[in-house]
């Protein structure tokens, strides 16, 4: 029996290992951070721990597939040395495969995928489930659900790694510079994101934002049928006087919206689309938008306390997003929280919204950096120092929203996000 080694024993390697285990499959898994097996896998005898860690010694055996962690960087040695000979699978892709009566809806971009994703589970549930890059793994639900429709949050690292995988539905949000530490250039990441769509045909749906300049010059050999979005312009999907209209058919007033900024208006028309292509009725469409209530770390309203409001906004783990957070605030009272893991990318962007912040408050691995855009920054080490250095006054805004990965001192932006909102409480 061929062996399939999966790499990364994360939720996504395990959940992809018991899938492939359920299929009668062999499995090695490998993690340098794995000792143990979790007991579940005991009652599987085809499965198989690499305790050494991710060594080289593992490209000596042969493989049927090897699926990789989207965390896992194609630099490792490991990865470097099996992509000479294997396809690196991401999880996706191999999900996809045992997948049966279930219907995809791939939500990528660099920014508001995480909304969207869950906006469009929200407004379609129970018939739609979500999951992916959001943090259900698909293997998850592959194993338990059918006659579903499922949006899959997609982030570049697992496109990297898809071959079939085939949406009925789907959309790249934007394009903006992200992941250079993993990518040569930024070419090579806006170009992965374009796999979404390369295996679409005619039957399936794309939406398109015509509003972003950076993916309408690059989106070629689009073989799905398009539909086009603007917030400015008169497109299929398209705003005239406070309505939302696909074509001619009205899906929500943008007046019921719960959540804040234009950017979730945006949020807001695509999720609703894509729900209306779908075949979910125009009435549960309008009385579920009106309901949504944001994501959790996605400029989430967190407290007010002695009149100073705290947002959450952890997930913007680039500068394009923390830029889009200071967008939804309209006066000059922002104490602005950046800082984490580097990327390797430029903060440029927010130079223009200094002016909107009464304070700006620099931490972690690219403290040094924002300090040397932002001469008046607050240098601290830890978030913890950061919260202790604050001294908002009644009436303003403290916005938690780092521009930056959370890896340098957190294992992934919730367990960030859920660190802010202790240190408020």
């Amino acid at each position: 029996m061929q062996l399939n080694l999966v790499l990364g024993a994360g939720k996504s390697g395990l959940s992809i290992a018991k899938l492939l285990l359920e299929k009668g499959e062999a499995v090695l898994i490998a993690d340098d951070k794995l000792s143990k097996l979790p007991e579940e896998f005991n009652q599987y005898p085809l499965c198989i721990l690499y305790s050494r860690g991710l060594k080289l010694d593992l490209a000596e055996i042969e493989y049927k597939r090897v699926i990789k962690s989207p965390g896992l960087p194609h630099t490792h040695p490991l990865v470097d040395k099996l992509s000479q000979k294997y396809f690196m699978y991401s999880d996706i892709e191999i999900a996809y495969e045992y997948a049966q009566d279930l219907t995809f809806v791939a939500i990528t971009g660099s920014n508001g995928k995480t909304t969207v994703t869950k906006f469009l589970e929200h407004i379609g549930s129970p018939m739609i489930v979500s999951a992916g890059n959001i943090g259900i793994p698909l293997s998850e639900v592959v194993l338990n659900y059918e006659n579903k429709i499922v949006a899959l949050e997609l982030s570049s690292f697992q496109l990297e790694g898809i071959k079939t995988f085939k949406p009925k539905v789907a959309t790249i949000l934007n394009l903006s510079p992200d992941h250079l530490d993993r990518y040569y250039d930024v070419n090579g990441y806006y170009n992965t994101k374009l796999n979404v769509y390369k295996n679409m045909s005619k039957e399936d749906t794309f939406i398109l934002n015509t509003d972003d300049i950076q993916l309408n010059k690059r989106i070629k050999n689009l073989n799905a049928s398009v539909i086009e979005a603007s917030l400015a312009y008169d497109k299929e999907i398209h705003i005239d006087k406070g309505i939302v209209y696909f074509n001619e058919v009205e899906l929500f007033k943008i007046r019921d919206l719960k959540v804040v900024g234009t950017h979730n208006i945006f949020n807001a028309m695509i999720a609703a689309s894509m729900a209306y292509v779908l075949g979910i009725p125009v009435s549960q469409i309008q009385k579920r938008v009106s309901s949504f209530k944001g994501v959790e770390h996605r400029l989430e309203f967190v407290l007010e306390k002695e009149g100073v409001s705290y947002f959450n906004d952890s997930k913007a783990t680039n500068p394009e997003a923390t830029e889009v957070a200071l967008r939804a605030f309209s006066h000059n009272n922002i104490h602005l929280i950046l800082g984490g893991y580097d990327k390797q990318i430029s903060f440029d962007v927010l130079k223009s919204y200094q002016d909107k912040c009464k304070s700006i408050h620099a931490f972690g691995q690219t403290k040094a950096k924002i300090k040397k855009l932002f001469n008046e920054a607050i240098v601290s080490e830890t978030l913890d120092e950061v919260i202790q250095k604050l001294s908002p006054a009644k009436g303003d805004v403290v916005l938690f929203s780092p521009a930056c990965a959370s890896y340098d001192q957190f294992d992934n932006y919730e367990q960030r996000g859920h660190r802010f909102k202790e240190l408020i409480t």
